[in-house]
């Protein structure tokens, strides 16, 4: 039989084992709570959620609880498509998602380019970067950008993007007035036209686009804020999430 001291020498000695594999587990759990928080923590003034759309083959968060709008036009050779739009306005800056099936793959390369052109032609590129997303059909047009209403119009920020996968075509949209952060109220100067979006894609008018008419005359008052504005596209750029 092991001496008493003996025992109790191993009793603590397993004790300070498994309070150090414990304190490990929590110092994980902790990192890996700090890495979750720290996605969204970059823009505390937007309420993150998942968005599952019913039939758009695809997740993704928004920052604000989305209004769905639908509508059918005519597609390639004349079959009518049914574009669907998700979106929502949030510190003076509008998201959108726009998407449709389109049914063929072969018409997704055409589609895809008038999709991103439409909005494209009607601003100022600042810069485009090719697109990325896991499981996307690879695409040349499948990019995002950083557009800029022209000079004599009111200052807007705009980030693009579009991509496809199995046959749907996606454009992804944020507005806001170039001073904008997102954080603040809103202050809504006098209305003024514009267009673009998937209506001048070749696949009839998108509902994205009368959201985009309507968040380049929306915007925030303040100081210019465009770290946030980067940060709230990546984490939502970040998010989507395509079927295996």
């Amino acid at each position: 039989m092991k001496p008493v001291n003996a025992l109790r020498s191993g009793q603590r000695q397993r004790l300070d084992r498994g309070a150090a594999t414990a304190s490990s587990s929590n110092r994980t759990r902790r990192l890996i709570a700090v890495a979750l928080v720290g996605l969204t923590a970059c823009t505390p003034a937007l309420n993150w959620r998942e968005i599952t759309p019913e039939g758009a083959g695809l997740q993704l968060m928004f920052p604000c609880k989305p209004d769905r709008e639908e509508r059918q036009q005519p597609g390639p050779g004349g079959r009518p498509l049914s574009l669907h739009t998700l979106s929502c306005e949030s510190r003076g800056w509008q998201f959108s998602l726009t998407w449709t099936d389109l049914g063929d793959a072969s018409a997704v390369p055409l589609a895809l380019q008038r999709m991103k052109d439409g909005i494209a032609r009607q601003l100022t590129l600042q810069s485009a970067a090719p697109l990325t997303i896991q499981r996307m059909t690879p695409d040349p047009s499948a990019v995002q950008q950083r557009l800029r209403t022209p000079a004599g119009q009111p200052a807007q920020q705009i980030r693009q993007a579009v991509f496809a996968s199995r046959g749907h075509v996606y454009q992804l949209l944020m507005q806001g007035r170039a001073e904008a952060p997102l954080a603040g109220g809103s202050t809504p100067p006098p209305d003024t036209p514009a267009s673009g979006g998937a209506a001048d894609a070749g696949i009839g008018h998108s509902p994205a686009a009368s959201a985009t008419r309507s968040a380049m005359v929306r915007g925030t008052a303040g100081k210019a804020a465009p770290n946030e504005a980067d940060e709230a596209w990546e984490v939502w750029l970040g998010s989507i999430r395509l079927p295996g």
